[in-house]
């Protein structure tokens, strides 16, 4: 099966690490920022059938470029180690959640899964999965079937669960699979000691230098470094046929051959050539031919060529040479290719995003990011990997929800990423004042105020319940937190006064016989109710004898209403009593009118002195009598007694009060009563007398 190999390289110095992407034959070498020791990190490296290659760190894509079309088959995938001829560069640290998925997942998958904080599941378009959950043996479990083997490792926690534990010595683990073709993604997390000067993480096995590798380096590739042949040579260094001479390399070499390399803007040379053999040297030497750097071959098959990556430091050379010694007679071919190469700049340009803001707001809040600061920095900042349009300065106020993240480019060209600040933007709530009824009314209403929405209430007058009573004009408003998010919402009442009615004053007896009284009350406008009431008049006769009640009742423009009350007592004349003897009999003549009125003169008997008017109505009654005693303080310790033909008391009462009302139901049969009014020392002041009928 053929495979296109993958080379996934993370840089790293300390707790920061600098990006770089190289376009040459099989190689893909990334590096992402901040790539901090002991801390769990997500990675992903995509490959389209068209070739098309993206990697991410953390969620956020790092690199997007086109891979080479060199054919490889894959036939196993290793994890914590390579191999070639032997096992080596074991990984010290942690590995785990491993998915292999035969489709290019999108720049928003990958951004979810990381947001989400879960673990993988089996979906479609999953062609391995290792959750590394064992916690001992030997068998590493495929959720898609099928098992590898664990190399002597052991179990620890992971990300999710358990996680391999690679001791950086001897231990790795076999997936006993094959890789697919194109459309391809491997994902998965890990978390290194810092310990390591290089490490392999994942090799897909079946063409050389394919490993997802961990590399200490500080080299970045930038636009402001290049490197070239001089003249139109290429890099391809060789001696064709059969060599005769002395085999001696050190001092005559059987054949050499040299090409200059231009050098701008870098202080370093990244070489990628293909092995030569043990007898074959290559050396570089700066424009001054002094010797920078050597290296020797290794023992392997005249026939086999392997690739192989050399850091050479040039020292801000404009120029240098590098030269091939061949070796062996024996040999016919003896050849250096020289299959790509890159300049560079050992950055130490470290890039941050904080903020002194909390990271979960509310709806309306904002959060302001600060990226470091230096000499002559360039900024530009990312919302969820996605470049945001003139945010290329050394902050930002953000009000909405996402992962941000600035890259930073200083004035040699060196750039690096910072660690994403995940913002997240709480919703205010929805917050609503119900009224159970009008919200203009009169004085005397009530309306109740019902707050929804939150969890929490605080109103206006520091009542913290859900509903509040409001009688009073005035705007009522309440606070309502949901979540630790507030929203104010806000309702006005009006109450309208009520009017102020008077009504103009009647006498307090009015004789039957008497003219229509005009009534008069205030505001004007109003209506009049009671007896005797027609309009604005008040007439005695047709309001017949007794108390009267006149109520005026006034509604404004606001319908807020009114009244006002007076009361009169309607008479017609006194009522007299004679007595006459005849025959030696006693004969008792009452002309019985409908009210009696008794005018008493008390003069220097216990204290009582003045004169008052007693009235007492309707005469006859059938059911109740009222005695309206005037100025009763000028009676003070007198009585008013009501007894019947026989003499017995049926009501007796200090004169106390203005008026009495008295219900005849008590006195037994009907007849004739006798009502008297006694001074303080019992002595009757006057007789009258009331007929029950």
């Amino acid at each position: 099966m053929k495979r296109i190999s993958l080379l996934l390289l993370l840089f790293v110095i300390g707790t920061n690490s600098f990006a770089q992407m190289n376009l040459y034959t099989n190689y893909l070498g990334v590096s992402k920022s901040n790539v901090s020791s002991n801390q769990w990190h997500y990675a992903v490296v995509t490959k389209s059938s068209n070739l098309q290659g993206q990697m991410y760190l953390d969620g956020v894509l790092i690199r997007d470029t086109l891979w080479q079309n060199n054919s490889f088959s894959y036939s196993k995938l290793y994890i914590g180690a390579s191999y070639y001829t032997s096992f080596s560069g074991f990984f010290k640290g942690q590995i785990d959640e491993l998915r292999i998925s035969n489709k290019v997942r999108s720049q928003s998958e990958i951004q979810n899964y990381y947001n989400s904080n879960l673990p993988f599941s089996v979906d479609n378009n999953t062609y391995a999965l290792f959750h590394f959950d064992e916690n001992t043996g030997a068998v590493v479990n495929n959720a898609k079937g099928g098992s590898g083997s664990s190399k002597g490792c052991t179990y620890t926690t992971g990300k999710f669960g358990s996680s391999l534990n690679l001791d950086g010595i001897s231990n790795y683990a076999d997936c006993n699979i094959s890789i697919p073709t194109s459309n391809i993604t491997i994902e998965f997390w890990f978390k290194e000691d810092g310990s390591q000067s290089g490490a392999t993480l994942i090799q897909p096995y079946g063409m050389y230098s394919s490993n997802i590798s961990l590399t200490k380096s500080t080299v970045v590739n930038t636009n402001k470094t290049t490197c070239e042949t001089m003249g139109n040579d290429s890099l391809v260094l060789y001696k064709n046929g059969y060599i005769t001479g002395p085999q001696n390399v050190g001092s005559q070499p059987i054949h050499t051959d040299s090409k200059w390399i231009k050098i701008t803007g870098a202080d370093s040379l990244y070489l990628h050539t293909m092995q030569h053999r043990l007898y074959d040297y290559s050396k570089i030497y700066d424009k001054n031919n002094n010797l920078i750097w050597t290296w020797g071959g290794e023992s392997v098959p005249a026939t086999t060529w392997y690739p192989r990556t050399h850091t050479v430091y040039v020292g801000g050379n404009d120029s240098v040479r590098i030269e091939f010694y061949q070796g062996y007679k024996n040999f016919s071919i003896g050849h250096l290719q020289v299959i790509g190469m890159h300049c560079g700049l050992n950055c130490n340009l470290l890039a941050t995003a904080t903020t002194s803001n909390p990271t979960t707001i509310c709806q309306g809040g904002s959060v302001i990011i600060n990226a470091s600061i230096g000499s002559n920095y360039k900024y530009q900042w990312y919302n969820n990997g996605e470049i945001i349009n003139g945010a290329t300065t050394s902050n930002i106020t953000q009000f909405n929800s996402g992962s941000y993240s600035v890259k930073i480019t200083d004035d040699h060209g060196c750039q690096n990423t910072s660690l994403p600040i995940n913002i997240t933007v709480n919703p205010n709530p929805i917050a609503t004042i119900l009224a159970s009824g009008p919200t203009t009314f009169c004085q005397g209403g009530t309306v109740t105020l019902t707050a929804s929405g939150g969890d929490t209430y605080l109103w206006s007058n520091n009542s913290t319940a859900t509903s509040i009573n409001v009688s009073n004009t005035g705007t009522y408003s309440t606070t309502v937190k949901l979540n630790g998010c507030s929203s104010i919402v806000s309702q006005s009442i009006t109450v309208n006064p009520n009017p102020i009615v008077s009504l103009a004053s009647l006498n307090a007896f009015i004789n039957n016989n008497s003219n229509e009284i005009t009534l008069v009350g205030n505001p004007s406008g109003g209506t009049y109710i009671g007896s005797g009431i027609s309009g604005t008049s008040f007439n005695p006769k047709l309001a017949g004898l007794g108390n009267k009640t006149i109520t005026y009742n006034y509604t404004n423009s606001n319908n807020c209403s009114g009244s006002a009350t007076r009361s009169t007592i309607v008479f017609d004349t006194t009522g007299i009593v004679c007595t006459s003897t005849k025959n030696d009999t006693i004969t008792t003549h009452i002309s019985v009118t409908d009210t009696l009125i008794i005018k008493a003169h008390f003069a220097g008997l216990n204290n009582i002195i003045g004169t008052t008017e007693i009235k007492i109505y309707p005469n006859p009654t059938s059911d109740i009598i009222y005695i309206n005693t005037g100025d009763f303080t000028q009676l003070s310790g007198s009585t008013i007694k009501i007894t019947d033909a026989l003499g017995k008391s049926v009501f007796s009462s200090l004169i106390n009060q203005q008026l009495f009302t008295i219900n005849t139901s008590q006195f037994g049969a009907r007849g004739v009563y006798t009502v008297q009014i006694m001074d303080g020392n019992q002595i009757v002041k006057d007789t009258r007398k009331i007929v029950l009928q």
